[in-house]
């Protein structure tokens, strides 16, 4: 479902990674250079960062899943369509599967055309934890790194293991971020530079109250119907399942206050952070539905029983979702942190 996103509510991860690799490019230049991609995914930040004609990418990415996507959009030989229904995703995506095989071609056509294949660029695709990045990373260091909604995976994941050890507080978010920045920092080169993209689901204005305060006003999580989509969500878990469940709401992660401490206990400097708002072309249950994956994955309930929760859901909101909920737009936050290897 990641890889329907970008039909179903507008191309928001692609202008995040469009964003992310024209910053990169004007901070360092991409043109000729080694790029690492972190994060991957099945290709849409590594596509954004080859239409600057690199050199080399190297995309890397935890699930293989991802990896394999990826490799068959730009270098397989087959049939998308017949691809995607081998997996079952014509049965995931129900009404979203057209779009989302028409979207996945345009992106091997973007690609096998574009600059980057063209002047001979190498796509080294890797399937790692990004906690040791800089043992995956064949060849030379990068010159450029660059993750779209990345750095908050790696950090909650270290800030789980404190918790279990009760080691918690602002020093444990320190070595979180000092575990997650410093192989990002071995694989550049010096001087190098990292870009790396966070939405407002994990960074807060704790700096200046009047830009927090519209933030959250503006959030995703403020959303009418992001609201009702989650206690609606919530409410077949505990019924069916005995699943209790909070409707989600923003963290404080990264405290804009911190950021420059937080970078160099990495190895890094914080250059500059970029906030940029982007608004959903979309109906907004669809902008919604799109992520309940992140949800679903983690429920210990049959397969069957997630595509159903989707589909259930869905229906029940078009029927009782007003005019004025559906018409209101869903906005979100981005934050993009340009580092420099010390």
């Amino acid at each position: 479902l990641y890889a329907a996103a970008e039909p179903i509510d507008g191309g928001s991860y692609f202008r995040m990674s469009e964003i992310c690799a024209t910053i990169a490019a004007a901070r360092s230049g991409l043109r000729g250079a080694h790029v690492l991609d972190i994060g991957s995914g099945y290709g849409t930040t590594t596509l954004a960062i080859s239409s600057f004609a690199p050199k080399i990418i190297t995309a890397v990415d935890s699930s293989s899943g991802m990896i394999e996507l990826m490799r068959m959009l730009f270098f397989g030989d087959e049939d998308i369509t017949s691809w995607l229904r081998a997996r079952g995703a014509d049965i995931v995506l129900g009404d979203y599967f057209e779009r989302t095989a028409a979207h996945l071609m345009r992106m091997r056509v973007w690609f096998r055309g574009g600059v980057f294949r063209r002047r001979g660029g190498e796509l080294d695709t890797v399937i790692g934890d990004g906690l040791v990045v800089d043992r995956l990373c064949r060849g030379s260091r990068a010159d450029v790194v660059i993750g779209n909604n990345y750095l908050h995976w790696p950090v909650n994941q270290q800030l789980a293991k404190f918790r279990e050890r009760n080691f918690t507080g602002e020093e444990a978010l320190r070595e979180a971020c000092r575990d997650a920045l410093q192989p990002l920092a071995r694989a550049l080169k010096p001087g190098g530079i990292a870009v790396l993209m966070e939405p407002n689901d994990f960074v807060t204005a704790d700096d200046d109250a009047a830009e927090q305060a519209d933030l959250l006003a503006a959030s995703m999580v403020s959303h009418p119907v992001f609201i009702r989509f989650h206690e609606a969500v919530n409410a077949i878990l505990k019924r069916e399942y005995g699943i209790e469940r909070a409707v989600p709401t923003v963290t404080d992660l990264f405290p804009t206050s911190r950021l420059a401490e937080l970078a160099a206990s990495g190895g890094f400097r914080l250059v500059e952070t970029i906030h940029v708002e982007g608004t959903y072309p979309c109906d907004p249950l669809d902008a919604f539905f799109v992520r309940l994956p992140m949800l679903a994955g983690s429920l210990k309930i049959p397969f069957e029983a997630k595509l159903g929760l989707g589909r259930v859901v869905r229906e029940e909101l078009r029927q009782t979702l007003t005019e004025e909920e559906r018409g209101m737009p869903v906005r979100s936050q981005w934050f993009f942190f340009v580092f420099e290897k010390q």
